[in-house]
């Protein structure tokens, strides 16, 4: 038996190179997708969502809602999720302001 065939019948592949490779790729995928959905998990979570909301009115910032956006890991590849929106709100004293002038 040949070293060729030996490595063929270990690994599935005739190049421990490739199956190097194939190896990291699934790795890696893998790894991809437990830090999308840890990150999912985060975005979506009521308690980091009323820990922004506290940050958002300190910064005059309203919530908005959710929208889809795309990241992109260190790997290259981009990933779609869904991230809360706010928003700048509206002066009270300018819309107060507003008002009296459509009065006239």
């Amino acid at each position: 038996m040949a070293v060729a065939n030996v490595i063929d019948s270990v690994f599935g592949m005739d190049d421990f190179a490739n199956y190097e490779q194939s190896i990291y790729n699934k790795y890696q995928e893998i790894a991809e997708r437990e830090i999308v959905n840890t990150l999912k998990s985060l975005l979506s979570s009521t308690s980091f969502l009323q820990i922004l909301k506290a940050w958002g009115s300190k910064c005059a910032c309203k919530f908005f809602g959710f929208r889809l956006i795309k990241i992109q890991l260190k790997s290259g590849e981009k990933w779609e999720i869904l991230s809360p929106v706010f928003l700048k709100s509206r002066s009270k004293k300018k819309a107060g302001l507003r008002n009296d002038i459509k009065e006239l």
